[in-house]
Parts: C-alpha cells; structure tokens; sequence
C-alpha cells in the first residue's frame, strides 16, 4: 500500500547542503555521482486497522523520502506504548521485528531491494507487547498487559517461540524497553512503575534466566542504549536525565554515574552515537534533543543541553548507520526531524518530513 505523499520542510537546503557539509562534517563528499539511496528509516503506523511499517528511503544528504507502507499481519493500540523499541533492526539489516499491540503479536519482516516482505506474525507468548530486540537469530519482546519476556529463534523465515524463555516482570510493571547488551549475553528491560532494571542472562541455547533487579538512581527508568563496553546510558523521565550503569556478565546492574539532568523536560528515549562518544536524549516536553558525552569508563558529560530543536515534541530517535545523521520521531506532529551530526556532538537541522501516516507512530530504526 502507497503513502500519500509526505510534505517536506526544507527541501532547497538539499541544494547549499555540499557547503554546509564541508564547513561542519568533513569527508562528506558531493551526491551527486553517488547512487539515489544511501539508507532508510523505517517506525510503525502503530494504526488500530491494520500496523504498517513506514518506509523512508535516505539520501546521501540525510534527507528522506517516503518509500511506501507494508503490512505487519496485526493492529496497532492508535496511541503511545509508552516505550522504546517497538520495531527492531537486525545488525547486518536484513530483518525488521515489530509488535502489534492490540493483536497480541509480533511480526518478522525481511528488508529487499523492492521494500519489505512479510515472513511471519507470530503470537507475541503473552499480552500487549510493547518493546522487542533482536540479536543474530533471537528476538526477544516484552509484554505489558501480562507482564513477562519471551523470547523466540528465526528459522526458515519464521518466528519459533523458545522454550522455557518466558519470565516474569513485577505486576503492573509499565517495562519502558527490552535490549539485548553489546554481548548478546544479556536481556535489560527498563520498569518504570518500580524504578528498576531488571537483567535476564541469556543461555547458550538462547533461554532467558530469572533476572536480577537494581533500583534506578532516579524515578522512572524509560527508554536506554547500550554501548560497545556494556554500559546501559538509561533516561530518567521527571527529572529529564541520564544515568549510567554496568551490565555484568551475570547478576543485577551497577549504577556508574547519575542522575545527570539535562534542564529539559521528559528525556525519555536514548540512542547513541555509530563512534560511542556521545548519547542523544530525545527531550518530549519541550521539543529539544541533548547530547552528553561517554568515556571508556562509562562517565557521562552534559555537552549540548539543546544540541537541537525538533518540530513536535519528540519521542524515538534513530541515528543512520553511516554515523552521519540523526533522526527524530514526533507522533503527535506526524513528522520526522533530520539532523547532520557534527564531530564534536552538536547537530544541524537539515529537514523534515511529514505524513499523517504517522500521527501513530511509535517506534524508530536506521540504517
């Protein structure tokens, strides 16, 4: 199914953008002898009548176009999940993994030259998930209405539930995320409702275990990234923070540093940079991004308050796999904000997009 066409803001800055880039990101080189697509960014329209995944295709210029919507074989809730992840990349981007919230399922799609294909829609092993991870060949979701994990293999194209993985969260738990670590050895999954991190070891057959909890060193621990050393950079929503912590090779968490307020308000969801450097914290209240910088040791530094502004308030973001660019999801605006990313962790806004499609959306992933 075709979307209709989307609204672009800031179109003619394609034209300066060669300068632009020269002055502030060096190596970028002209497009104009490079291939139309560099990537894409793909959410879901979460929609009540039918999930899709949204498709936008990715210049070399960072901007995007609309690529067309494709079936998630489930329904959307229509509203916020109140999460992050709740579509997944696989890392060599060949999958796609989604949830379908009113339908109680979680749908595999594979990424082809022509668009997405969908292989498989499978029940989600519990109710309402929210948030999903994938890793090699394990996926792994959280549900929030039953409040468990469960997790599942890809074979043949198909989403096969894993035995003995389902464990449970606290009652009423209102999970912000589930992410595998760096290791793929691990399972966190941010509560909001108890202030918690719960991490679940994963065996070598791909069964999660009994997870270990740590009260986050704020209230209520939401959306998070994992960098390449297993640090978990958490946002704290009230306070509109970041905090970091160390996963273990088994047992609980541990708080390294934090609550580190940015002055914004409701920083609710973290991506981070290709190099590891830096963390960006989507800010919802008040429609600004900020950067912090990460050591080795998993110190974190406020940099940027307001490295940028979004239009509307943002909820996931996405960074391309080229490092370049950051992207910004406001459902409530049905737009995508486009920032270059600078070398010291500061962006420039380059563009928008926007389509009523995604006046549901939730969700956000590059590549």
């Amino acid at each position: 199914m075709a979307l209709a066409s989307p609204r672009r803001a800031f179109a003619g800055l394609a034209l300066s953008f060669g300068a632009l880039a020269a002055t502030f990101l060096p190596g970028i080189q002209s497009t104009s002898a490079q291939p139309l697509h560099a990537g894409a960014v793909y959410t879901i329209s979460n929609a009540t009548t039918g999930n899709q995944v949204l498709a936008f295709n990715r210049g070399h210029d960072g901007q995007l176009t609309s690529a067309g919507a494709f079936s998630t074989g489930g329904d959307g809730n229509g509203g916020s999940l109140g999460t992050q992840g709740a579509i997944a990349l696989s890392a060599n981007g060949r999958f796609l993994v989604t949830v379908n919230a009113a339908s109680n399922t979680i749908a595999l799609l594979e990424v082809t030259p022509a668009g997405l294909s969908l292989l498989d829609t499978s029940p989600a092993q519990g109710l309402t998930p929210v948030s999903i991870t994938i890793d090699g060949d394990l996926v792994y979701a959280v549900n929030d209405g039953s409040d468990n994990i469960a997790g599942f293999r890809i074979e043949d194209g198909q989403l096969q539930p894993i035995a003995g993985s389902d464990q449970p969260l606290a009652a009423g738990a209102a999970p912000g995320q589930i992410s595998f670590d760096s290791d793929g050895d691990n399972l966190i999954v941010t509560v909001k409702n108890t202030n918690e991190i719960v991490n679940f070891p994963v065996d070598s057959d791909g069964v999660a275990g009994p997870g270990s909890s740590t009260s986050s060193a704020a209230p209520t621990p939401f959306g998070f990234a994992i960098d390449r050393h297993n640090h978990a950079i958490v946002s704290e929503a009230p306070g509109s923070d970041l905090s970091s912590y160390q996963v273990p090779d088994n047992g609980a968490v541990t708080l390294l540093e934090g609550p580190i307020a940015n002055g914004q308000a409701a920083a609710c969801w973290v991506v981070l940079s290709k190099d590891g450097r830096f963390a960006f914290s989507s800010n919802a209240g008040n429609a600004t991004i900020s950067t912090y910088g990460i050591d080795q040791d998993g110190e974190l530094t406020l940099l940027f308050p307001v490295a940028g502004n979004t239009i509307g308030g943002p909820q996931d973001l996405a960074v391309s796999n080229d490092g370049r660019y950051l992207y910004a999801i406001s459902r409530a605006a049905h737009t995508i904000t486009e920032f270059a990313i600078n070398n010291d962790g500061s962006l420039i806004l380059i563009g928008s997009i926007d389509d009523l499609a995604m006046s549901s959306s939730n969700g956000l992933v590059a590549r």
